[in-house]
């Protein structure tokens, strides 16, 4: 017989994609409006009003730039590279402030209940925070640390500087199945005997999440035989599936080297073998066609 595809099922769904970020930076004079604006890179401005004269022109601002992001897959840990720029004539004392209920950051805390940090920081000069629990902003600033460390409250002017920080291995909540940002699509191939379901799960966030498959039999196999259905899935190290009738949720557990696809990095492999065993074969017993 020849081998087929035969197409069974797609879910597609709206892909949600929230800001990463809510940025604040601060200097003298008073900035009297804010505006965000979401972009690719979550960036922030800050504009200043001036008196609209050429001898007192408004400042350009102070914006922050998203450089990267560095996920440590099957773990949710990560590094964030980020840059401020004081675009204007005069110094700024800066701080900038993150919501961590967003991806990456997945509801992370960035400091344990005796107050010490759950991340190291990297790039230029350090920085000190506060975390508000209720919210979930996580807010960083620079200090006078008074030491080897030196005064690191103040941007000069026209100076942009790198700033990254690494999470600790293992504090990043691993994030919950949102069926809103991913879509999949499952193809049965036939082969000797046997039907193997081929998944494909594509993503469009930029961040590495989780993913899951409902499988129903009946939209694969003819009734008469859907009960002596034998099924292998892969992989054979995991829990099987959760079964309720003859749908089964497909998920892979945290720590597969697969449980996690982000934009370029899709989840595409056989996901199950299916048979009837050695008297009866499975490929004459396929819907549409009972």
């Amino acid at each position: 017989m020849m081998s087929t595809r035969l197409r069974i099922g797609s879910w597609t769904a709206i892909l949600g994609v929230a800001a990463l970020t809510i940025g604040s930076l601060n200097q003298s004079p008073e900035p009297t409006e804010a505006a965000w604006t979401d972009s690719e890179y979550a960036a922030a401005e800050l504009r200043y009003e001036g008196d609209g004269t050429d001898e007192d022109p408004a400042p350009e601002g102070v914006s922050y730039q998203l450089v990267s992001v560095t996920q440590y897959v099957p773990a949710p840990d990560f590094c964030q590279n980020f840059t401020l720029t004081n675009a204007t004539a005069e110094a700024v004392e800066w701080e900038y402030s993150f919501d961590t209920s967003k991806a990456p950051f997945w509801g992370w805390t960035p400091y344990d209940s005796d107050g010490s940090p759950k991340f190291d920081i990297h790039g230029e000069g350090r920085w000190t925070g506060d975390f508000d629990s209720t919210s979930s902003i996580w807010t960083i600033r620079g200090k006078d640390f008074q030491d080897w460390r030196g005064d690191t409250r103040f941007m000069a002017a026209n100076e942009t500087r790198s700033l990254s920080f690494c999470t600790h291995t293992g504090t990043v909540p691993y994030p919950s199945v949102d069926p809103t940002l991913f879509t999949w699509d499952l193809d049965v191939r036939e082969s000797d005997w046997q039907i193997a379901l081929h998944a494909t799960v594509e993503t469009e966030s930029e961040y590495y999440i989780p993913f899951g498959i409902t499988v129903d039999l009946a939209e694969i196999v003819c009734p008469d035989v859907i009960d002596d259905v034998k099924i292998v899935w892969w992989p054979d190290n995991v829990p099987p599936p959760t079964k309720a009738g003859h749908v089964y949720s497909y998920n892979l557990p945290s720590g597969n080297w697969a449980a996690l696809i982000r934009s370029g990095h899709a989840f595409t492999h056989d996901i199950a073998r299916l048979d009837l065993g050695t008297e009866r074969d499975i490929r004459n017993h396929l819907q549409p066609d009972c």
